[in-house]
């Protein structure tokens, strides 16, 4: 499955190719394909080839796992009207946080 929101394009992480290259423990997550020039996700950080692993809730401070890029697609949607958006990602082999300011 593949979405665009705000200047993001992705696609579920489905095959053992992208697991692989990405370095992933496991087939899930959102694999970030494309960031617009001067786009909220640019500006947060983020890029091509990232990959969203989890959204963590502001209030309990738990991460919630991003499993598919429709996944990312509902916790965006739920948390566009706080402002921002605190991601787990894995870039390079590594687990990184992204804050994101949603406005």
């Amino acid at each position: 499955m593949r979405v665009s929101v705000e200047g993001l394009t992705l696609k579920t992480v489905e095959s053992l190719g992208e697991q692989s290259a990405a370095g992933l423990a496991e087939q899930s997550g959102a694999l970030v394909t494309h960031t617009d020039p001067g786009s909220i996700w640019e500006r947060a950080g983020l890029k091509g080839g990232d990959v969203i692993l989890g959204c963590v809730d502001e209030y309990d401070h738990a991460l919630k796992p991003v499993v598919s890029a429709a996944d990312f697609l509902a916790a965006y949607r739920s948390r566009k009207w706080r402002g921002s958006l605190d991601l787990q990602i894995q870039r390079d082999q590594r687990l990184q946080q992204l804050h994101v300011e949603l406005q």
